[in-house]
């Protein structure tokens, strides 16, 4: 197993690495760091590549919804969109599912390509009124 790794090269574009699998613990900790950007009171927003991941069992997609709305509230302010990226239709759909059961507290969307992500990240850091 393997940690979700994050790359702010790209800042205030955060590129997160999702791993082709993580524990239940890797999980709850990735979402404690995704937490710490928020902290930084800047508008950012989340290019995530999900390309190896593979299916999370009942648990683990319980605990990414749970997580995902505590890390939306506390950014609600800061956080502008998060971007999924997956070559998977299968794993797309379980991406679309999870943000159809977390109430909408941040743009996203899901795209085949990382090159599709950044720039509509980079069209929601720069929408005027954002």
């Amino acid at each position: 197993m393997s940690k979700p790794q994050f790359d702010e090269s790209r800042w205030p574009i955060l590129f997160v690495q999702w791993p082709q699998e993580a524990t239940s613990d890797e999980i709850a900790t990735h979402f404690t760091e995704m937490a710490t950007y928020v902290t930084r009171r800047q508008r950012f927003g989340v290019v995530l590549d999900a390309t190896h991941g593979r299916k999370m069992d009942a648990g683990q997609r319980d605990l990414v919804r749970r997580r995902l709305a505590e890390v939306a509230v506390m950014g609600k302010e800061y956080l502008v969109g998060v971007a999924y990226v997956s070559d998977s239709t299968l794993v797309r759909g379980a991406l679309t599912a999870i943000h159809w059961l977390t109430p909408k507290l941040f743009e996203s969307q899901v795209f085949a390509t990382k090159e599709e992500g950044f720039a509509w990240i980079d069209a929601q850091l720069h929408a005027p009124g954002t």
